[in-house]
């Protein structure tokens, strides 16, 4: 058993997964685990975006990640003010691990966004998400979700289908029956979840679109398509979402970071019918609060990316620099994390003083694997790896 010391935690150790890990099968040379905290993006540990102002991005060197994902054993890397996403070939293990592909861009060395949207480009994208064999970008100032009908294997590959616009060389068009600064996507047992952060709503695809602009099947947080208002014009209540920015979803249950009301919404069915109310909320003690307040094992501020791993959800609790874990299933509102990363406690939320492999400044997602957890530390310029909470 290992000691854990670089988060707290309630519980004392980990397991060791077998090293006959599926997920070293194409390459005899990795570890199947996270075995010690590391970063990606950045050449050491404490190397941030501010100290390294001016070195060009590449395969090791990240801007702004702000998404991480996997597709299958690969694990995906999004930035936004790079306009790319990197597809590494397996999830890594080691802080010399690389990327094969590139999307967005036609090399790894580019970051420019170019005048002109397309199949092919990225401007400002948010969020991305997989299920093994669809791939799914929010690409969030074109006001549309790119979507590849199979994992891409070629740098700059263009993309398949869109949603939000009616064709795949359009992008600032903004209605109130498309798609308004979406920043979240996520894919899973053959649904397509996004979040419409400025129209302020979720819609849920049931099948997986087969046409461009293919309309949703269920909105969330309006009364149906037409409604675009933050809490629906009034006050923030469990029927009402104000700037959701990350969806997730399990075998029964739905969940949204509201952002800008402090809390994530828990839809317990993945059918709800439209705007429906949520049935918990976390962060909160009512559904009808929504106030910013100190760092504690019921608050929240700001959270954005949500992950989960063995009846365990993740939240990237942004403003308190923070990744906070809770038990599945919520059964009440106002639940407390048992664990939290980025932070010596529970109570803390203040921005790093030094920065380590395991301190965050704003996170804005994790990924929670039987490999690891992988964090988008935004404001740093990196990711954070770190060991398999027990």
């Amino acid at each position: 058993m290992r000691a854990i010391f670089w988060f707290s935690i309630l519980l004392t150790s980990c397991d060791i997964l077998p090293q006959t890990s599926v997920l070293c099968a194409e390459d005899s040379r990795c570890n199947p685990y996270i075995d010690q905290p590391f970063v990606l993006g950045k050449p050491n540990n404490s190397a941030t975006t501010a100290s390294t102002t001016g070195q060009p991005v590449s395969s090791s060197f990240f801007k702004s990640p702000i998404s991480v994902a996997r597709a299958g054993n690969r694990l995906i890397v999004l930035e936004d003010m790079a306009h790319r996403a990197l597809i590494y070939p397996m999830l890594p293990t080691s802080p010399h691990d690389r990327p094969n592909v590139v999307l967005g861009q036609s090399a790894f060395d580019k970051d420019a966004n170019p005048p002109g949207d397309n199949a092919a480009s990225l401007n400002f994208p948010y969020s991305v998400s997989s299920d093994g064999t669809v791939l799914a970008i929010a690409d969030t100032n074109t006001n549309r979700i790119l979507i590849w009908n199979s994992i891409p294997t070629q740098n700059q590959q263009p993309a398949d289908l869109v949603l939000g616009q009616i064709n795949l060389n359009r992008g600032s068009e903004v209605v109130d029956s498309l798609l308004n600064h979406p920043e979240s996507v996520f894919v899973s047992s053959g649904r397509i979840y996004v979040a419409d952060t400025r129209h302020h709503r979720v819609l849920i695809w049931k099948k997986l679109p087969t046409e461009n602009n293919q309309p949703p099947d269920i909105v969330l947080g309006q009364v149906d398509l037409q409604g675009v208002l933050a809490n629906r014009g009034g006050a923030v209540s469990k029927e009402t979402l104000n700037e959701p920015s990350a969806i997730t979803a399990d075998a029964s249950s739905i969940y949204v970071s509201d952002t800008k009301s402090n809390r994530v919404l828990v839809w317990k069915t993945l059918d709800p019918p439209n705007g429906a109310a949520a049935d918990l909320v976390i962060g909160q003690p009512t559904g009808e609060a929504s106030a910013s307040s100190a760092a504690s094992a019921s608050s929240l501020s700001s959270p954005i990316g949500l992950s989960i791993d063995r009846n365990r959800l993740f939240v990237a609790d942004s403003s308190h620099n923070r990744v906070l874990m809770y038990n599945l299933p919520i059964v009440a509102d106002g639940p407390m994390a048992i664990a939290v990363f980025g932070q010596p406690n529970l109570t803390s939320g203040a921005d790093p003083v030094l920065i380590t492999a395991t301190s965050l400044d704003n996170p804005t997602s994790v990924l929670a694997t039987e490999v690891g957890l992988y964090i988008a530390d935004q404001k740093n310029g990196r990711v954070v790896a770190l060991p398999r909470p027990q």
